[in-house]
């Protein structure tokens, strides 16, 4: 992964650097997939589901009137999120009750069970 040069290796060296750490790449890696999928957590607890992955912005399922992609509609997308929804180890809903329990945080999916 690399940002304008700056690649996931800087990044890990910027962050040990700063917070005064010594994060492995994998710890790194790690703690951003839990951040990411806290954040899907949030976001179906407030009740987005598969369905919102696939909203896109007005305009983008429009066929172009004119250049390389005239009239061309975008396809693919349904599998393209089930297939990034595998990546990521959730369901094929973009549920991650597995994913959670495998990353330490089932005792989230307990109390929201409870509650």
């Amino acid at each position: 992964m690399v940002f304008d040069g700056f690649t996931l290796k800087d990044l890990l060296g910027t962050w040990n650097a700063t917070i005064g750490l010594n994060w492995s790449m994998d710890r790194f890696r790690k703690a951003g997939e839990r951040i990411f999928d806290l954040n899907k957590l949030l976001n179906l607890h407030y009740g987005k589901m598969n369905a919102d992955d696939l909203v896109f912005p007005q305009g983008l399922m429009e066929p172009k009137p004119d250049g390389v992609c005239a009239g061309i509609i975008p396809e693919g997308y349904e599998k393209a999120i089930d297939d990034y929804y595998k990546v990521r180890g959730w369901d094929n809903k973009g549920t991650l009750q597995r994913k959670l329990a495998e990353l330490g945080f089932d005792n989230l999916l307990r109390k929201r069970a409870t509650a």
